[in-house]
């Protein structure tokens, strides 16, 4: 009898899940931007990282060649949800580090980098930051 009646929830069962599949992306922002170095060359191969303190939730971009980039979780492109964010950023220096770095130190440390971010919900963003050479 237990498996007549599963029978016959499941196809409501999978329906429910179906139409809840994307609820929880309905709130995710667009954010992208574009990051250079002091003497406004773009900062290419780049990592931006937006982190929150309350949710712990994060996103991470790429720059390209032009500086750009966009921020995502697990795929990218995706956006963020809402909230107040620190941001982080760390160049390429090769396998061991072995290439010299170009922006300051500070930029990677998420107490020192001084850049914030405060996302609204519906409200694509877009991050244009000059890097101080010091």
């Amino acid at each position: 009898m237990f498996w007549s009646l599963l029978k016959h929830r499941v196809p409501s069962l999978a329906v429910a899940l179906m139409l809840c599949a994307g609820c929880g992306d309905s709130l995710r922002t667009s954010v992208g931007g574009r990051i250079t170095r002091a003497d406004g060359s773009p900062l290419i191969g780049a990592t931006v990282t937006v982190r929150s303190d309350a949710t712990g939730k994060w996103a991470r971009g790429v720059t390209d060649a032009d500086g750009a980039f966009q921020l995502g979780g697990a795929t990218a492109d995706e956006g963020i949800e809402p909230g107040e964010y620190y941001v982080t950023i760390t160049e390429e220096r090769g396998d061991m580090g072995q290439l010299p770095a170009t922006i300051p130190a500070r930029y990677a440390k998420r107490t020192a980098s001084g850049i914030a971010l405060t996302v609204a919900a519906g409200e694509s963003q877009e991050l244009i930051l000059q890097l101080d050479p010091t």
